[in-house]
């Protein structure tokens, strides 16, 4: 549990004179570092001069594309009994983001002892998946009293959902948050930003 500690950059006298706080001592709360106008910490999300910053921090340019075909027949074998078959194919593209603002963990469960690789736009983003086959069938009875029943089954292709199953676009964009703390000798200097071109750039470890 991280506990943030508050100091005053002044002397503040109390009433009594028994709970005087000297320069850099302790505050004893944090609506006393409010009402000094005393920030304990610095926190702000800046993305890299890459990728989309400001208001527009976050947008990502996603492209999918899918196609689908499908074939039927139906077979009346005789006046109760009439059989409806087909065969359905779905493909669908990998999700892929053409601003190049993707970033994704190679392995999000690496085996003991192996490290996670964190990629910044990596290609390829996905696999193509062309096992997409979808046979169906149904059969239908007229019975008798003018009672009609229908029986069927399918196998169905799910495509990914692009905000529940998708981890290459659903993080984006590429973020640091960078954080200033104060300390017991040194305050917070209001005024300042930090900007994307102030961030570390991304380096590749060579193996």
């Amino acid at each position: 549990m991280a506990v943030e500690q508050f100091y005053s950059p002044v002397f503040i006298s109390s009433a009594s004179g028994q709970h005087d706080v000297q320069p850099g001592q302790a505050l004893p709360d944090t609506l006393s570092s409010l009402l000094l106008g005393y920030p304990y910490a610095y926190t702000i999300a800046v993305a890299p001069p890459y990728a989309s910053n400001g208001a527009h921090i976050g947008p990502a340019a996603i492209n999918r594309n899918d196609v689908n075909a499908y074939v039927e027949d139906t077979w009346k074998i005789n006046p109760q009994w009439t059989l409806n078959y087909g065969l359905r194919y779905e493909l669908y593209t990998p999700i892929s983001e053409r601003a190049q603002r993707t970033s994704s963990f190679l392995n999000s469960f690496p085996p003991p002892g192996v490290g996670q690789e964190y990629l910044i736009n990596p290609q390829p983003t996905y696999q193509t998946s062309w096992n997409g086959w979808g046979p169906r069938v149904q059969v239908d009875w007229n019975a008798s009293h003018a009672v009609h029943v229908h029986m069927g089954g399918a196998i169905t292709v799910i495509p990914p959902n692009i905000w529940q199953d998708n981890l290459l676009t659903g993080s984006t964009p590429y973020v640091v948050y960078p954080r200033v703390n104060a300390a017991q000798n040194g305050g917070i200097a209001y005024g300042f930003q930090i900007t994307p071109n102030e961030l570390p750039p991304v380096l590749t470890p060579l193996a």
